[in-house]
């Protein structure tokens, strides 16, 4: 071969390879976004809560020292402070502070002034809220004032009834739409088990549970209390060891009880006799471990991490997995497991019981649309891993989001960010925060400068 044709060829080749250099670094194609947006260029010193209302975008703002709602694009009226945006019955209502006095406005109407107003909610599509008047706390229901009391907490709906915990002098009880119960010396949370009212209470040294208004058998202390479909149950203990009651029946005792769930509507918690532990799940003991985090409810089945002899590995159905040196979080995408784990300084998830490809770090699995999405990073560059394809490589990515089953996230570029929605990429700005879901699609809140505006898809 001549001299001549010989630099030719090795022209042609390092051409070649070249190329192939550049297929497989360059970060992907960038793309526009699929989904036109509008900007509210308003131009606010500060966007605060971000909600829904009926379908409709609501969310707080400030100006200079007063705050106001933006509700389908109108501002409303500039108060000192505002909180707790809420959804009554498809009806906007949320709590202002003008000066010293706190009052509710509601379908935009300001209500009466007090001290003080807190726990703004809905009671069967029926405005309440508490508030304090000089040293006294009752309930306002329905615009209606309550009776006065020392303290006023918790509160649930019961059948449609309001029923919540007040104080008078030493003593708490229950008032069940407008009737007050016994009074003991502490009362804990109260809660709806299958329309009926249930509680904890304490008189003197002594704790039980109050529930359709009976009262239970007493114990020197008693734990929360859950609704385990439709049934009461609670972690107690006496002399040392400790057991769940279920539907007023004691089950077996431990040393330890803790963690209890529904699992398909059947009663599941860990339990330790010794150093070991196990799960009990439909009252029936699983195999003892060196230790098990908490169990959840995957689909409808149980499923725990384990350790043992310094291994973690996932119990799921009875069944389980391969060892680890350590496990994260489990999560349910589809009514499958997914977690993320690690060996040889390398991370990967294991998804379905099939490892997935090892990255110098991997976080935050999560579910869209019923595929799994997770956030990845190699050689100082993070991208997403959405159905097993790697998405374009970035300086950072956070806030994986799921809008109507549409796969959105955050993602920095030096010191510009932007939003990547449907595989296109959104315009530019200074920083963008608050990436949620108002009737199905997306919004978010960005900065330009020194001003904040919602970027809102048309």
């Amino acid at each position: 071969m001549s001299t001549r044709n010989l630099a030719i060829l090795t022209g042609i080749i390092v051409v070649v390879v070249i190329g192939i250099i550049i297929v497989l670094v360059r970060p992907g194609p960038v793309t526009e976004p699929k989904i036109e947006f509008i900007e509210e260029k308003m131009g606010y010193d500060e966007v605060g809560w971000l909600t829904s209302i009926d379908g409709k975008l609501v969310y707080e703002a400030r100006e200079g020292d007063k705050w106001l709602v933006v509700y389908e694009g109108e501002e409303g009226k500039r108060y000192d402070e505002i909180t707790r945006l809420t959804s009554i019955d498809g009806k906007l209502a949320y709590v202002v502070r003008e000066g010293d006095r706190w009052f509710v406005v509601y379908e935009g109407g300001e209500g009466k002034r007090y001290d003080e107003v807190t726990r703004l909610t809905s009671i069967d599509g029926k405005l309440v809220y508490v508030v304090r008047e000089e040293d006294k706390w009752f309930v306002v229901y329905e615009e209606e004032e309550g009776k006065r009391y020392d303290e006023v907490k918790y509160f649930t709906n019961i059948n449609g009834k309001l029923a919540y915990d007040a104080r008078e002098g030493g003593k708490w009880f229950v008032v069940l739409d407008g009737r007050e119960g016994k009074r003991y010396s502490s009362i804990g949370d109260i809660i709806n088990i299958n329309g009926k009212l249930a509680y904890v209470v304490r008189e003197e040294d002594k704790w039980f549970v109050v529930y359709e208004g009976e009262e239970g058998k007493m114990y020197s202390w008693i734990g929360d209390i859950i609704n385990v479909n439709g049934k009461l149950a609670y972690v107690t203990g006496e002399r040392g060891k400790q057991f769940v009651v279920y539907e007023g029946e004691e089950g077996k005792k431990y040393d330890r009880v803790e963690w209890l769930i529904s699992v398909n509507g059947k009663l599941a918690y860990k339990a330790r006799e010794g150093t070991r532990w196990l799960v009990v799940y439909e009252g029936k003991e699983g195999k003892m471990y060196d230790h098990i985090y908490h169990p959840i409810n995957v689909n409808g089945k149980l499923a725990y991490d384990a350790r043992e002899e310094g291994k973690w590995f996932v119990v799921y159905e009875g069944e389980e997995g391969k060892m680890y040196s350590w496990i994260g979080d489990i999560i349910n995408v589809n009514g499958k497991l997914a977690y993320v784990t690690g060996e040889r300084d390398k991370l990967f998830v294991v998804y379905e019981g099939e490892e997935g490809k090892r990255y110098d770090d991997t976080w935050l699995p999560t579910n869209i649309n019923g595929k799994l999405a997770y956030i990845a990073k190699t050689r100082g560059k993070q991208f997403v891993v959405y159905e097993g394809e790697e998405g374009r490589r970035y300086d950072e990515v956070t806030r994986l989001t799921s809008i109507d089953d549409k796969l959105a996230y955050v993602v920095r570029e030096g010191d510009t960010w932007f939003v990547v929605y449907e595989g296109g990429e959104g315009k530019r700005y200074d920083e963008v925060t608050r990436l949620t879901s108002i009737d199905g699609k997306l919004v978010y809140v960005v900065r330009e400068e020194d001003k904040w505006h919602i970027v809102r898809e048309k």
